[in-house]
């Protein structure tokens, strides 16, 4: 294997043909289902194509493209899934203190932040840990709905039946559950012997429920990371959405690294930031994947027809599939990244940080400063023109950031 000692290089933007984008398959179906969703997609996605691309050519590093707010709502989860960054097998939640651990920023902090950001309609991603562990996650995503949010939550679905008729009363706009195989495969990889179970009852009340209140929202966008533990079995996911009547289908490829590139992503962040990262040693879990095995499956998939859209993240062609998990150096053509033009993460006690998986560089924090403040505040300018004059991190080529959609 490989090893990296530097940063990887950006490509130019003709070279980067490999960006993410949403598929035009899951737009046209957007646009017949619910046409405001479809137009706000389409937004988000010239922004990304064309506006941000200009903010960042400024070289100031401002931007004015805040189009997403990524709200890590809780560290907290009742579940201990195996390929978790933090609460998997490597977590970087584990070492962390209880009293860090159970640190949120109360719900009046947030609804004054919607309230400020609501000229600008952004799409709302709250995931954790689980959601469902902040009190008032609902009161929340209502309020975001009522301010012209776009809102999607990330789930295990464990916790969702009790709520499933404010859910879609409220108009969320994606329910993202994840999935890691059918039955007992999703249980032995959650290290629960009911979490299907329990998920499966949120899902049917969630489904009955928009059947009841005449609903087509929320979406079902079901996400499933590609692990040793379930290749397989992917292909099992496709045939239970599709029972089911799920709306869109994302397969991941896991987001991870190795020792030699979190070293060097060590020295980088301390050099450039003064800032010494830990996140990353939460992904040292990839170990043992079947790749020649999941190569098969995922020709057989895709060579099949289903009645919602099937993504694999990042794109990859089958010959990539297998550099991908013995290097996680290369970069497959994805070079200049946008995301701290577009997107901003928001950790549980309030923090702002510029990466989501790995949110070791801190901006500012929302219980003292607004939102809008701290977006183009010296530290978030300092890193996004270190981004585009110093190239990507090390760690930046196994990140959703890049990659992901």
């Amino acid at each position: 294997m490989s090893t990296m000692q530097t940063p990887p290089r950006e490509v130019s933007s003709s070279q980067n043909s490999n960006n993410s984008r949403i598929p035009a398959s899951h737009l046209s179906r957007v646009l017949f289902r619910t046409p405001d969703v479809f137009w706000r997609l389409l937004r988000a996605e010239a922004t990304k194509r064309f506006f941000a691309p200009r903010d960042r050519a400024r070289l100031d590093g401002t931007s004015d493209q805040l189009t997403q707010v990524s709200l890590k709502i809780v560290n907290s989860c009742n579940l201990r899934c195996k390929t978790c960054g933090q609460w998997g097998e490597t977590g970087y939640n584990h070492d962390k203190p209880a009293s860090e651990l159970r640190e949120i920023v109360p719900v009046e902090t947030y609804r004054a932040m919607v309230d400020q950001l609501a000229h600008r309609k952004p799409f709302y991603y709250i995931w954790g840990g689980e959601p469902y562990l902040y009190r008032d996650l609902m009161p929340l995503m209502e309020h975001m709905k009522q301010r012209n949010g776009l809102v999607g939550v990330v789930t295990n679905g464990t916790m969702m039946e009790k709520t499933a008729d404010r859910l879609v009363a409220a108009g969320v706009d994606m329910l993202m559950l994840s999935v890691d195989g059918v039955g007992p495969v999703h249980n032995e990889i959650r290290g629960e012997k009911n979490a299907w179970e329990r998920m499966m009852n949120g899902l049917d009340a969630v489904i009955a429920e928009k059947k009841r209140q005449g609903a087509k929202k929320p979406y079902i966008n079901v996400l499933a990371t590609i692990s040793r533990d379930n290749v397989g079995h992917l292909e099992d996911i496709a045939d239970w959405g599709a029972d089911r009547g799920i709306d869109l289908l994302t397969y991941y490829y896991s987001w991870f690294t190795n020792e030699e590139t979190g070293q060097a992503h060590e020295a980088v962040m301390k050099e450039r930031f003064d800032t010494t990262p830990e996140a990353w040693k939460g992904y040292l879990f990839f170990t043992g994947l079947d790749s020649d095995g999941l190569r098969a499956e995922v020709k057989s998939i895709q060579s099949r027809k289903w009645p919602f859209p099937v993504m694999f993240i990042p794109d990859l062609k089958d010959d990539q599939i297998v550099p991908y998990y013995d290097d996680p150096t290369t970069l497959f053509g994805y070079g200049n990244c946008i995301q701290p033009w577009l997107v901003t993460e928001i950790l549980p006690n309030g923090d702002v940080a510029t990466c989501r998986d790995y949110p070791d560089y801190v901006c500012g924090n929302i219980q003292k400063d607004d939102l809008l403040t701290i977006w183009n505040n010296d530290k978030y300018r300092k890193f996004r023109t270190s981004i585009h004059e110093d190239g990507l991190l090390p760690i930046c080529s196994r990140c959703c950031g890049l990659m992901g959609w």
